[in-house]
């Protein structure tokens, strides 16, 4: 009984760590949380959205949503980078502020260029 439990929490484990992404109309990863960085496909918050969660670490973004953010909410209480490039490379592009919102990414020169986050 105890292997059967253990073997269902790992699956469920493994299914739940494959859900931090995308919400809206593709469901590739996962939806956008509350203490999330969400990036939206089009200004004023619209369109599909990609969260990622509030961790200390370089995520990728991936090929369904790489450059293709133009605005952005930080639902979270710490500041999140965005760079142009795969793994964090070269300096960040873009810092969203802690519980902060950019309804268009256009002003700042960072729409449709993010390919990383931490």
């Amino acid at each position: 009984m105890k292997r059967a439990i253990a073997l269902t929490v790992s699956a469920l484990s493994l299914s739940a760590a494959g859900l931090i992404g995308l919400s809206g109309t593709a469901h590739a990863q996962g939806p956008c949380g509350i203490d999330d960085l969400c990036l939206f496909q089009y200004a004023n918050m619209n369109g599909i959205e990609w969260g990622q969660i509030d961790i200390d670490m370089c995520v990728n973004i991936g090929s369904e949503f790489n450059n293709k953010a133009s605005s952005m909410e930080n639902r979270g209480p710490s500041r999140m980078w965005l760079y142009d490039k795969k793994n964090c490379a070269g300096r960040a592009g873009y810092s969203a502020a802690p519980n902060s919102k950019d309804k268009t990414l256009v002003n700042n020169g960072f729409d449709n260029k993010a390919s990383s986050v931490k």
